[in-house]
């Protein structure tokens, strides 16, 4: 908030006023922050794995691009944010002909989003471990730690992990083939997201 305020030249609680209170005020920011994540200018025809894999990386994207997004979104707690509920609509059109019942459809988004949320979460944390350590994404990624690499030598299922290359966006990836894998068995087309021709 006293970022947003500086970069208006105006206090951080008159931000407030003008909106309703804090709660307005970030259902507005996440509503806009999402707004572009929405995906647009796909077939219908496009198979629902595809769908969801093009949906999933534009949430990433608006996360990457507004690291403090994921930590406002709730899972638990219905918010009404317009561009909150066209990304949900995306996602269970995606799997209108799936072959899934209505509950299954809505787990299936439920786990979705929060799986991108969830690893999400990171980036704000990487952000303020950055700012803290006053060093570049690179520099800060490559800093050794001695203490932990003498602790691994202690645990040979770790220490097997050598230089593991950390990566939120491989990382995301995937976790995020995973999940579709897993849904796939589910489905009337399987594997390769198109329903089974009727019998």
């Amino acid at each position: 908030m006293r970022r947003v305020a500086a970069a208006f030249g105006v206090a951080t609680m008159s931000l407030y006023g003008g909106v309703g209170g804090k709660g307005a005020l970030v259902l507005a920011m996440i509503d806009v922050a999402m707004a572009d994540a929405v995906p647009s200018g796909v077939r219908t025809s496009a198979g629902w794995r595809q769908r969801l894999d093009l949906g999933a990386r534009t949430q990433w994207a608006a996360y990457r691009l507004h690291p403090w997004l994921a930590e406002v979104i709730s899972l638990t707690q219905a918010q009404p944010v317009p561009s909150l509920v066209r990304f949900g609509e995306w996602n269970l059109a995606a799997l209108a002909r799936s072959g899934l019942d209505p509950v299954a459809r809505f787990d299936v988004h439920l786990l979705i989003c929060n799986y991108v949320r969830g690893l999400a979460i990171n980036l704000s944390a990487e952000e303020r471990l950055l700012a803290d350590s006053g060093l570049d994404p690179d520099s800060f990624a490559g800093e050794p730690n001695p203490v932990l690499h003498s602790m691994m030598r202690d645990y040979p299922a770790l220490a097997a992990a050598g230089d593991y290359p950390f990566d939120l966006d491989r990382l995301f990836a995937f976790g995020l083939d995973r999940l579709l894998d897993g849904v796939a068995p589910l489905t009337s087309g399987g594997a390769g997201g198109s329903p089974a021709p009727p019998r």
